[in-house]
This record gives structure tokens, sequence and C-alpha cells, in this order.
């Protein structure tokens, strides 16, 4: 796939979805998770769209909570790409999205059944670099909810070692005026 816009890579990320939680989980979050689930791509909250949406996943051992057999930490991992550099009007924008999400708590998510506890949302912000101010925000934030990552492209050139034209020449199909064609040299 050829990515030239936000979109491409918003479908790249989709269609990789299980490499991308990887990344997720392994680098942006250091095993922060134990699972992380994709919600989805392009997801409407209060009038905003969210990138892509993902759910950060943790069981907690039963000492941390001996009066239920399970207990899980659920946290909302927000995704915004950005095929340009991050500046800092990205930063409010995910900001923002990750306020609102705060604010929402899927009640059946922590009812006495599923006793789960929502932690504040988390985010991420993909960009081809970083604008030095933005960095400057980030910073002097006071927790690091939010990541920083930057793509990178790398171009892959590869020798094809087979030629068709000998095959290709084989099958192809002359009309006889062409394949009859003689030359008169008098």
């Amino acid at each position: 796939m050829f990515i030239q816009s936000e979109k491409d890579l918003e479908s790249y990320i989709c269609e990789n979805v299980e490499e991308f939680k990887e990344f997720l989980g392994n680098n942006a979050f250091e095993d922060c998770y134990e699972k992380i689930e994709f919600i989805g791509r392009q997801v409407n909250v209060n009038g905003n769209f969210i990138d892509l949406l993902f759910l950060g996943i943790n069981e907690l051992p039963s000492e941390v909570s001996p009066f239920k057999e399970k207990s899980h930490e659920l946290t909302f991992i927000v995704v915004e790409l950005k095929y340009r550099e991050v500046e800092p009007k990205d930063l409010a924008q995910i900001s923002k999205y990750m306020n609102i999400l705060d604010l929402f708590v899927p009640e059946n998510l922590v009812d006495q059944e599923a006793n789960c506890d929502f932690m504040p949302t988390r985010g991420a912000l993909l960009g081809t670099d970083i604008r030095d101010d933005t960095r400057e925000i980030q910073m002097c934030m006071e927790e690091e909810r939010v990541k920083f990552a930057t793509l990178s492209v790398k171009l892959n050139f590869n020798v094809a070692n087979y030629s068709y034209m000998d095959e290709f020449a084989r099958g192809v199909d002359f009309d006889d005026r062409i394949s009859e064609l003689k030359l008169n040299t008098k």
C-alpha cells in the first residue's frame, strides 16, 4: 500500500491492527497493558471523530481485590494520526478527546458483576515528525498521558530475477498479415 494521506495511514494500520496493537503495548506504553483491544476507527465522541480507539486491559491479582475473583483496570487509548509534523494544536485535539472520554464510563463495564475500574484515558500522537514547540508543551504536562511516535517509511528495492518477455512473446497472437509478412526487395 502506498501511503499518501492520513486516511491511507489509518487504513494501513487497520489492515495491520494486530501489529499496531503490539507496537502500542510493547513500545508506546511499555508493557502497561496485558491486552489491548481495537474498538474502531473514526469513533464518534460528542461530534468529534477519533482516528483510532483502543482499550487497554489489565487483570488485577486477587490480592489487590480480595473480595472478587477477578478485577480489571480499563483504559481508553486514543490514537491520532498526522501525515505531517505534529503541532501544538494536535496535542490540544487529542487532549480534548481524552478529557471527553474520561467523562464517559460505560455502565455495563463498571457494574458489580464486571468489577472493572476505568483509569484515565491515554493517547498516542503519530506524525512524520514532532515540532520543537510541541515537545516543549509535552514536557510541561503534569503526566505523560500522551505519547509521541514518528513514522518512518523504508523503501525496499528488490531485483526481479524473472523476465517474462520470452514467455510473453510465445503467447502473443499476431494477425496473419503480420506473421506472413514478406519483404519484397526487388
